[in-house]
């Protein structure tokens, strides 16, 4: 079975639809109650001036509200964070390599192609409908008698309108381009990936994914490179570089030593232009299998349901990957020289 893509959380879309569905159904049969019951106390020339008016109106007022509501179900679409699904989604971790992320990411793109769908605004039309079937409705009543099925055909063509109004709204809300803020990360990423691998030019180098993965499933995780080795069986010092583009993680270097490989020399990382003028922070930690070392960009890290964090001017972009190469390059001499 092909694997399929999960990139957005319609999570909060779902819940807001259910809400707007429950409270569309009592608005509308009390509103048909009433409409049935005027027609029974009314007739002649009293229900007509009575009950177009009154269709009109609600009508009009209706599918407007409807359409925004469905740009405010829009607005709650965002990213999916990977962190956030439930422990029945399992951790992968495959070996990459940047054209095979940029081939991901290709196929990602094809995911989103119908969300970004847009339609034209058919309030006006909805409005027309209103106003032409109102009129018609009020007439067959006046003549023809309080029938119940006339008095509440407008109820029925207005929940109609107003489901096409909401879908409207939906698809029209101006709400951010995923496509483009995929374009924007997939540049970030490969970028970064590109210049760390120049930087360890001679030494292991090897970009990874991360996935979450349930049956067919999955949902990317994280993009990174493991320098030096993958594991302390392999080596004594390990370098692994992760984007962190989710909202529960940071873009980071993590740095791990075996016990007998003392990360003493390192102190001089807080003088990196990485740690100055980019305010990433260090953290240590010591256990009996070994040290751990991880510089974190806590400040201006990629963030995949904040656009504004992936889209920087050339410069900035140039900045922050021209220091973290130089901290690769600085990282390894210091290893090399121990």
């Amino acid at each position: 079975m092909k694997t399929r893509y999960l990139l957005l959380n319609w999570k909060r879309v779902r819940l807001f639809q259910m809400q707007v569905f429950i409270g569309s159904a009592i608005l509308f049969v009390s509103y048909g109650a009433f409409l049935v019951s005027y027609c029974e106390a009314l007739e002649g020339f009293s229900l007509a001036l009575l009950m177009l008016p009154i269709q009109i109106g609600v009508g009009l007022v209706s599918t407007r509200y409807y359409q925004k509501i469905g740009m405010k179900s829009r607005r709650k679409l965002t990213f999916l964070d990977p962190f956030e699904l439930g422990g029945d989604w399992n951790n992968l971790e495959e070996e990459s390599d940047v054209d095979e992320i940029t081939s991901l990411f290709q196929s990602l793109q094809l995911e989103l192609e119908g969300v970004q769908q847009k339609t034209d605004d058919v309030l006006d039309l909805a409005w027309f409908v209103v106003i032409v079937w109102s009129a018609i409705s009020t007439a067959a009543a006046v003549l023809i008698g309080s029938i119940p099925f006339l008095c509440v055909s407008p109820v029925l063509v207005l929940a109609g309108l107003s489901a096409i109004c909401y879908y409207n709204g939906y698809q029209c809300e101006p709400s951010g381009s995923f496509t483009e803020d995929l374009d924007h990360l997939e540049y970030l990423v490969c970028s970064r990936l590109s210049a760390i691998q120049t930087a360890a030019s001679g030494s292991f180098s090897l970009p990874f994914l991360k996935w979450r993965s349930k049956n067919h499933t999955r949902v990317l995780a994280d993009v990174g490179a493991y320098l030096l080795g993958r594991s302390l069986e392999e080596a004594d010092s390990i370098i692994a570089y992760s984007v962190g583009f989710s909202p529960t993680q940071n873009e980071r270097i993590e740095m791990l030593f075996s016990v007998r490989n003392d990360p003493g020399t390192l102190d001089s990382l807080n003088g990196l232009e990485l740690m100055d003028d980019l305010e990433w922070s260090i953290t240590r930690e010591s256990a009996p299998t070994g040290h751990k070392i991880a510089l974190l960009n806590t400040r201006g890290s990629p963030n995949i349901q904040d656009p504004a964090t992936l889209v920087k001017s050339p410069s900035e972009q140039e900045k922050a990957t021209f220091a973290l190469a130089k901290a690769i390059e600085s990282i390894l001499a210091l290893l090399s020289s121990d």
